[in-house]
Parts: C-alpha cells; sequence; structure tokens
C-alpha cells in the first residue's frame, strides 16, 4: 500500500515539473510571491499598538458622523408623522382621506382592506 501512494506521488509531481519546463514557468523568479517576515511578539504587539492608536481618532470621528445621520433621520421622521397620513386613523393605509360613499355603492378597498 506504502509503495502504491509513493508511485502515485511520484508520477504526479513528475507531471507537474514536465508540465512547467514546457511552458518555461521554472524559470520565472519574479512572479513567485514574497515571502513576509515572520514578526516577533515584542514586534507585533508594538505594530498593533501603533495601528490602534493611529485608527482611533478616525474611528472616534466615524461615530460622531453616525450619530448625526440617526439624529437626522429621526429629525425627519418626525416631521413626517406629523401629517394626517400617518397621524389622522381615518387614511389607515392610504395617502388621501378616502369617500365614504353610500351604503348601496360601498365596495371592499384593497388598499385596507375595509369597506368605504
Amino acid at each position: 500500500m506504502k509503495h502504491l501512494v509513493l508511485c502515485m506521488f511520484l508520477f504526479t509531481t513528475s507531471m507537474l515539473f514536465a508540465q512547467e519546463t514546457a511552458l518555461g514557468l521554472d524559470n520565472e523568479v519574479s512572479n513567485a510571491p514574497e515571502v513576509k517576515k515572520k514578526l516577533t511578539r515584542r514586534q507585533y504587539k508594538k505594530t498593533f499598538r501603533y495601528r490602534f492608536f493611529k485608527h482611533h481618532e478616525e474611528l472616534i470621528t466615524e461615530y460622531h458622523e453616525r450619530q448625526k445621520a440617526v439624529a437626522k433621520r429621526d429629525e425627519k421622521w418626525e416631521r413626517l408623522s406629523k401629517k394626517p397620513q400617518y397621524s389622522d386613523p381615518s387614511y389607515f393605509g392610504h395617502k388621501k382621506k378616502p369617500k365614504i360613499h353610500k351604503k348601496s355603492k360601498r365596495k371592499l378597498c384593497e388598499e385596507c382592506g375595509i369597506i368605504h
């Protein structure tokens, strides 16, 4: 079993190597990804602190901008909710107040589901 796995591994690697040489990829070193240097624990902590304090001011300003936007949205909703369309119950589901017809001409409204 071990010999079979070893043979399959060698066969696949040799096929990959043959494809690379046929395409001329083995000579190109410039396309190889750059290897990042592993930082020590002390170096990593320093970079983390630097990144944290550098962006702390930006995060605070973003927070204040979001708070202003939410306050502005709430003020707009308060202004809109004072309109009779939202505050008067007779407008239920309608932009314009529905007409009340005679009992003989009343029918079911498709917007609100009430007969008027």
